[in-house]
């Protein structure tokens, strides 16, 4: 099959979602910064405020609200410690990469030695022999690039999603934190 993209395309394909990888594991420490703060803030808060009322009546309003405020953050603090690991470690799929240069070396000469024994020429390959060499080694490279951009691309895009639920468990911690603090100052 002949491929009617050429060989810069597919390295393109190929390179721009190894950009995207990089993209994504560096956008992963904004969100790890803000939930370290979160739960400093959490812990500063339950520490320095005082529960007078909270402790004279506990099922006050108030002391039921921050309970319930204080768990929905909690849970959503562990949620977004769930999704900040599946980011880190993506279990799910696994990046391809292209095969080692001695490996493609390996191949290529494999080629020229399988195409070697049907040549009439001793010890020598044929110039149409060669080119056709040369043709199948770069359209297995291109497959190459095919299956990996393919690959990683799917691998991006799951990301990508695991990266959205972050940002909004990020987001209702944030806003549990600052209901839980409210239910105590009121």
């Amino acid at each position: 099959m002949d491929n009617i993209w050429d060989i810069s395309f597919c390295e393109k394909l190929y390179e721009k979602e190894l950009y995207r990888k990089e993209q994504i594991d560096k956008s992963i420490q904004f969100p790890t910064t803000v939930l370290t703060l979160l739960i400093s803030a959490f812990f500063y808060v339950v520490k320095t405020s005082e529960f007078g009322v909270l402790r004279d009546n506990p099922f006050c309003v108030n002391g039921i609200f921050f309970v319930l405020f204080a768990t929905a953050f909690i849970v959503m603090i562990l949620l977004t410690i769930f999704f900040i690991l599946m980011l880190f470690h993506n279990k799910r799929k696994k990046y391809l990469y292209l095969p080692s240069p001695l490996e493609l070396k390996e191949r290529q000469i494999e080629l020229f030695k399988h195409f070697k024994q049907y040549n009439l020429e001793e010890d020598k390959l044929s110039k149409k022999g060669t080119k056709y060499v040369k043709r199948m080694f770069k359209q297995e490279l291109i497959e190459y690039y095919y299956s990996c951009s393919d690959a990683n691309q799917k691998v991006n895009e799951n990301r990508l999603v695991t990266y959205f639920y972050l940002r909004r468990t990020l987001i209702c911690s944030i806003i549990f934190l600052f209901l839980a603090i409210i239910s105590i100052i009121i």
